[in-house]
């Protein structure tokens, strides 16, 4: 990717989008990337890849590889818009995007007068916290697709407004998102609380990978290909130790095998079939039990 400075200054950049598992109790485990990258063919400053196009390949990926998987999208403020929130919806893909008030302005119209006469509202008591939820469900989206043709989508809009003590003064925050789903007094604080407002950690994880000990900024090749190939390398390693902190199993492997040999059982566990049928299907008929140490 090129950006100019000025005249006669332009610089190359490398951009990846990151798609994480990202859990209620803050775990984070890198799982797809999707690299911006120009064609070969293409002209310096012709129109260039792009957060928004990489995305749009990502999820398709993503759902062709768990084609009946239960996903929930959790993104920032550059992704609710009509022709991704339709991507959306014709994968599957439930979704809870960040609103900021600039985005969506038909939408935020409908809620300010809709709000007046549909008091959805839910409060909440969150650790220190004081919570207000409020929502409202089946707003019409009218927009226009790249192909020209109009299209109509029904999205949900909810609010938090959220009040703590800090240094002896009240704080206020406000938050807003778009759900893929209507929003009830029942699930509410799990869609905004346990979901949504996790997108927070997969921000702390690009900062531990830039600048806390993966160096992710560091020029470590010139080559594309050598760059593609150490990132994917580097975030099988972050996954690793995610695991290795956070998995009471593997936390045990770590102290008797070491790391070198922890890493051995991990390539053999993920290579070969050495798994006893029977166990696997003794242990599936039991309810699900995943234990984390923290």
């Amino acid at each position: 990717m090129h950006r100019r400075h000025g005249e006669n200054e332009v610089s190359s950049m490398a951009y990846a989008l990151e798609a994480s598992l990202v859990s209620p109790q803050g775990v984070v485990l890198p799982f797809l990337t999707e690299f911006c990258e120009n064609a070969a063919e293409q002209q310096e400053f012709e129109k260039q890849d792009s957060e928004l196009k990489a995305c749009k390949r990502l999820l398709t990926r993503l759902r062709k590889m768990f084609p009946k998987l239960r996903i929930l999208v959790v993104a920032d403020g550059l992704y609710p818009n009509g022709p991704m929130m339709a991507l959306c919806r014709d994968l599957h893909l439930d979704f809870m995007f960040v609103l900021p008030q600039s985005c969506l302005p038909s939408v935020w119209e409908e809620v300010k007068g809709l709000r007046k006469i549909e008091p959805n509202e839910r409060r909440h008591r969150w650790g220190n916290r004081e919570q207000i939820f409020w929502w409202i469900n089946q707003i019409d989206y009218d927009f226009r697709e790249a192909s020209g043709a109009h299209r109509r989508l029904k999205v949900h809009v909810v609010g938090c407004t959220e009040f703590w003590e800090e240094g002896g003064k009240q704080q206020e925050a406000h938050w807003a998102w778009v759900s893929g789903q209507p929003l009830t007094a029942q699930n509410v604080v799990n869609r905004c609380n346990r979901a949504a407002r996790h997108r927070w950690d997969i921000e702390e994880q690009i900062l531990t990978e830039k600048h806390r000990g993966y160096e992710y900024e560091h020029l470590y090749s010139t080559d594309w290909t050598a760059m593609r190939n150490w990132h994917v390398l580097m975030h099988l390693g972050h996954l690793v130790n995610v695991m290795a902190l956070h998995t009471e199993g593997l936390m045990k492997k770590v102290r008797e095998l070491g790391f070198s040999g922890t890493l051995k059982f991990l390539y053999e566990s993920w290579t070969q079939g050495w798994m006893d049928r029977d166990w696997l299907l003794a242990r599936c008929q039991g309810p699900p039990r995943l234990t984390m140490a923290f």
